[in-house]
């Protein structure tokens, strides 16, 4: 969607969606993709309406989990690739930081994760 119509159109088709879901009465989990927080006016509405929960976890673990699920490096870029990530995150870090709640996600597993946002939410 970037590569044929930009960020500009595809922050307003997550505005969009993101309303349209925020309207439904009944309680969800929403896991919402990294850059929502680069756009001020969806991350608002998203902490405006719901619990957020940054699942914190550094770069290395980002790129590890990328890797056991078979994702490669983009183009083949490996080695620059991890440091784009990890200057990604860096750059984010302080808007992620304004979510309701952070879990820290290292060393955990999922079953642990999800019993640390239950227990958030209950």
């Amino acid at each position: 969607m970037f590569a044929l119509h930009g960020e500009a159109y595809y922050r307003r088709i997550e505005r969009e969606i993101l309303t349209r879901v925020l309207a439904t009465p009944s309680p969800m989990v929403l896991a919402t993709g990294g850059s929502i927080v680069n756009d001020p006016t969806n991350f608002a509405l998203l902490r405006a309406r719901c619990r957020t929960v940054w699942l914190r976890a550094g770069a290395e673990d980002h790129w590890n989990r990328g890797r056991r699920a078979g994702r490669p490096a983009p183009d083949g870029r490996e080695p620059h690739a991890f440091s784009e990530l990890r200057a990604l995150m860096t750059a984010r870090e302080k808007l992620y930081a304004r979510a309701e709640h952070t879990i820290e996600t290292a060393g955990r597993r999922v079953p642990q994760v999800v019993s640390a946002i239950a227990e958030l939410v209950a």
